[in-house]
């Protein structure tokens, strides 16, 4: 008889897999939808309480708590969509996210979970990193 435990192992990581990108593209839906409608509170309420947000190239934050990441979008929102364009997994509750801006401009961004809420997001502009062998391809916001 043959061991399962290849297969299990396999189908548990292409579980994660789907789960994070789901968590991934909800999270790109809900900023998407708190830009256009000015509404932040759906998008901050999937943050943990202490979640982590910081800019790896820019001269603001880290934002520590939701509190703080909520006061971050209130005085200075974002102007603009983004759309996914490849993720990788990092783990089983971590992922890489490239994306394009809708105006024009690129950047990626790593998000760990921790359950179904954001524990640390971390965002770089401008840069993308190069796509690897078996990234996945969300199907977007």
């Amino acid at each position: 008889m043959l061991s399962t435990r290849l297969r299990t192992s396999d189908s548990v990581r292409s579980v994660t897999e789907r789960g994070l990108q789901r968590l991934l593209e909800r999270h790109v839906e809900l900023f998407n939808a708190a830009v256009s409608s000015g509404n932040y509170g759906p998008f901050l309420a999937t943050f943990a309480e202490d979640a982590v947000m910081r800019f790896d190239d820019l001269p603001i934050g880290p934002f520590v708590g939701r509190n703080a990441i909520a006061e971050a979008y209130a005085t200075q929102p974002p102007s603009d969509t983004m759309a996914l364009i490849g993720m990788r997994v990092l783990g089983n509750d971590a992922v890489i996210a490239a994306f394009e801006w809708d105006a024009g401009g690129t950047g990626h961004m790593y998000l760990r979970f921790r359950g179904r809420q954001v524990a640390e997001l971390a965002i770089e502009l401008g840069r993308v990193p190069e796509p690897r062998s078996g990234e996945a391809t969300p199907s977007g916001p």
